[in-house]
């Protein structure tokens, strides 16, 4: 399977590149480290990159220049922080390609990274079970949406219902991985093999096996796949089944958002809510209404966060993923205040006290509403009750 891997890489990524100077930055313990250790294979030199450099994005660009490596692998995240740190600067000569993967890349950046033609981008997905990358797409101006093109060498891609049947062209399924990069099960993990690794009956081989990836996408009219999500990325709450990657690709599609993350916090026990988390573009500002406003003019309520927290830079693993678990609390900045001016009279002093106590805001005006704090159905409910 990883000679397989090497294969497929050899003939889109390396191709024409015999003698490129490698960078390996994926830490060994994660499956990405692979595809970079195997072009030892064809010849080509392998610069490791220290762990102390890779954590510093400026000290990693002036690495891969000092070092003169040509290909790079990265995350998603690290790519946006070498890009705010000058990747894209037309002085710089290195590297001149890129493979992209572990996580989506946001619209704004595929659509910057399109346009040009000093860097080869390719978008490369796999689950570690299929054997690091089983498909791949060269971001180019053809492709105007985010891909994740064709399958590599020898692969095979089934999109699935719920009963194991193809899906109509263009429409959502499972994504279901077939053949040479498939791997042989879990150590020690039976149940677990037999529920995800399935005897592939679209092959005629005997014994082939496929993979369920938990994965959702579609095809479009060109043939090259779109990643749309987990299939278990859903949430319930209040009543509302909510795809939190729906939230997230719709708040990317902001010209001021750089990276997005939505997720389904309790910090209040009893009171779920979701939390926007946003990093900028360069020079971009914005605020909470404006960000909710985008929303809510693309989405029905109960999908529109009650806060939006603003970060310098997304909390990244080790490998360089988000690190969902590390995104903080949302404080009285992430929410949707405006202009403050007091309230006025008894009446609405003692409503703003109901909210203040419901909402668990500490400042309400009285041009503030209810359901941008976060206010829902089931605290008007109590309110009125109070």
């Amino acid at each position: 399977s990883v000679l397989n891997l090497w294969r497929g890489l050899e003939q889109t990524a390396f191709a024409g590149r015999p003698l490129a100077t490698v960078g390996w930055n994926a830490p060994y313990q994660f499956d990405a480290s692979v595809k970079m250790l195997v072009q030892l294979l064809s010849g080509r030199s392998l610069v490791v990159i220290p762990t102390v450099v890779r954590a510093d994005a400026e000290a990693f660009l002036n690495y891969l220049a000092i070092h003169r490596v040509d290909v790079v692998d990265c995350t998603p995240p690290q790519l946006e922080l070498w890009l705010a740190n000058g990747l894209a600067d037309p002085r710089g000569p290195w590297p001149r390609a890129l493979l992209v993967g572990g996580e989506p890349i946001n619209p704004a950046t595929w659509d910057r990274l399109r346009d040009d033609d000093r860097i080869d981008v390719h978008n490369v997905y796999g689950p570690t079970e299929c054997t690091v990358d089983a498909t791949l797409a060269t971001l180019g101006r053809d492709a105007a949406t985010p891909i994740i093109g064709r399958p590599l060498a020898n692969t095979r891609l089934y999109l699935l219902d719920g009963h194991g049947q193809p899906v109509p062209r263009s429409a959502v399924g499972e994504l279901y991985i077939g053949g040479a990069g498939v791997a042989r099960g879990y150590l020690n993990r039976p149940e677990l093999t037999a529920e995800r690794f399935l005897e592939d009956p679209f092959c005629t081989t005997p014994g082939a096996r496929m993979y369920r990836t938990g994965d959702l996408a579609r095809y479009q009219p060109d043939g090259n796949l779109q990643y749309l999500g987990r299939a278990d990325q859903q949430v319930k709450i209040r009543g509302f089944r909510i795809e939190l990657g729906e939230i997230e690709a719709r708040l990317a599609e902001h010209a001021a958002v750089r990276e997005a993350a939505v997720l389904a916090r309790e910090d209040v026990a009893g009171e779920q809510r979701l939390v926007a988390y946003v990093t900028t573009q360069p020079d971009a500002v914005i605020d909470a209404l404006a960000l909710r406003g985008h929303l809510a003019r693309q989405l029905p309520d109960y999908m529109v966060p009650s806060a939006f927290v603003q970060l310098d830079a997304m909390p990244l693993t080790p490998n360089g993923k988000l690190n969902r678990k590390a995104l903080p609390a949302p404080d009285a900045e992430a929410l949707v205040h405006r202009v403050y001016e007091a309230p006025l009279g008894e009446r609405e002093q003692l409503i703003a006290g109901l909210w203040s106590e419901l909402l668990g805001v500490e400042r309400i005006g009285r041009h503030d509403h209810f359901f941008e704090l976060g206010g829902h159905s089931l605290l008007v409910i109590r309110m009125i009750e109070r």
